[in-house]
């Protein structure tokens, strides 16, 4: 199965986990009623503000920043539960998205897994035999920041002052988003399969 699905279909998995632990260690009804609470005492605060009604507009404050507390209070037992479950997780997740560290070799550079490619650096310039013949000089020429598809992943290349990298990417999207440009790394999308599915989910499972 291909990284990107293993990835998405775990993410799916992961969203769903928590959003169980999140319906089983709250009371909906509880919390819906805490909400509708702050609501209340916010709208009757800003009328007594209006009003010109320091006294109540305090006293509905005072009100709305209990029902407030009630509500964090409720809500710090699945936090800390879907942290845990989270960080549990993060070092599996991060696997589908390895980065290669090139390691010296006999004057070449030696890329392990999954890549599994020697190349040389020269110049800024990083040269490698990406079709496996023994020749580093017949492949296009990559500077840092470029992107190349190679197997199941887009890889870009990463020169540092002491280290040169590949780091994997697992998708490239149409749209180019803001800072992340069109390749997306395990993280990113990790993120834009579980923020809109951990909705879904506790809509359906009553959480919301």
């Amino acid at each position: 199965m291909a990284p990107l699905l293993e990835l998405v279909l775990y993410s799916l998995l992961l969203s769903f986990v928590l959003s169980l632990a999140y319906r089983f260690l709250t009371n909906p009804e509880h919390l819906r009623q805490s909400k509708a609470n702050v609501k209340i005492f916010r709208e009757k605060m800003n009328d007594a503000k209006k009003a010109g009604n320091t006294q109540e507009m305090n006293k509905y404050l005072s009100e709305m920043m209990k029902a407030n507390q009630v509500q964090m209070k409720a809500n710090m037992k699945p936090m800390i539960a879907s942290m845990i479950i989270f960080f549990i997780a993060l070092g599996f997740l991060a696997s589908f998205g390895p980065s290669v560290v090139a390691e010296p070799q006999d004057n070449m550079l030696q890329f392990g897994e999954p890549f599994n490619a020697s190349g040389s650096l020269e110049d800024g310039v990083l040269a490698l035999d990406q079709n496996g013949n023994g020749d580093v000089h017949d492949d296009p020429l990559l500077m840092n920041g470029e992107v190349f598809q190679r197997g199941e992943y887009y890889w870009q290349v990463e020169l540092g002052e002491t280290t040169t990298k590949l780091n994997a990417q697992l998708a490239r999207s149409p749209i180019e988003f803001p800072w992340l440009g069109h390749y997306l790394n395990w993280f990113w999308i990790y993120l834009l399969v579980t923020i809109p599915f951990t909705i879904v989910f506790r809509k359906l499972l009553g959480a919301e």
